[in-house]
């Protein structure tokens, strides 16, 4: 794992105004740090999948830093939850917040452990906020990565030796195979992976560049 400086990415936007105190949403100055992350990808219309809604705040930020993405989110049900989950909420709480100000996105409903991934497509990022035992977050971090595009971002949240289950998520981050690609931003409590280009991909690329320059020779 590497580090960069919080500064290096931060990018500044019109923050909402949230009028619940609970907003369970980011540290200050990590939305705009997490902005700049986003920013990566080049493009306002990306498509994010949110792991872990509870009510919606952070899917609130996501919309107020790019309002063209399309934006996804998946929470667990009071009815699914097993030992070791927390902060469970009523169905019809989970994401509330963001639709009670009229924000548009996408919910699924089940255990992040077994919910079937492979129906939804390719997402080009993932942010991962859900439960913060370091086997769940494992999990997701695995079953959202062939979801996740080639040049794609995937975001973890409240990843901090500063208490005990960013201590989890930490811990968590520095298993995964990948390990050594993930960047920690100093200062906050956010860690990040671009999935790289495999060989495949760049035959791929290059044999459409070079399509595309010997079209435009003719």
């Amino acid at each position: 794992m590497v580090e960069v400086p919080s500064d290096t990415l931060a990018r500044q936007y019109r923050q909402p105004v949230f009028t619940i105190s609970d907003t369970r949403s980011f540290w200050d100055g990590e939305s705009a740090v997490i902005c700049g992350i986003l920013g990566i990808l080049g493009k306002p219309d990306f498509r994010l999948l949110e792991i872990g809604t509870y009510r919606g705040c952070s899917l609130v930020q996501f919309h107020a830093m790019f309002p063209a993405a399309r934006l996804e989110s998946l929470n667990i049900l009071p009815k699914q939850a097993r030992d070791g989950e927390t902060e469970i909420l009523p169905r019809e709480h989970i994401g509330a917040y963001a639709r009670s100000v009229d924000v548009q996105y996408i919910q699924y409903f089940g255990d992040s452990r077994s919910f079937d991934f492979s129906g939804l497509g390719k997402f080009d990022a993932v942010f991962i906020d859900g439960n913060h035992h370091e086997e769940f977050v494992l999990s997701d971090s695995m079953r959202t990565l062939g979801i996740l595009q080639v040049g794609g971002v995937m975001i973890w949240h409240d990843c901090t030796d500063r208490y005990h289950l960013g201590r989890c998520v930490q811990r968590a981050v520095r298993r995964l195979p990948f390990a050594a690609r993930i960047v920690k931003v100093q200062g906050t409590t956010l860690c990040y992976y671009i999935k790289p280009i495999g060989p495949m991909q760049a035959r791929s690329r290059i044999r459409t560049v070079s399509r595309n320059l010997w079209q435009t020779e003719v």
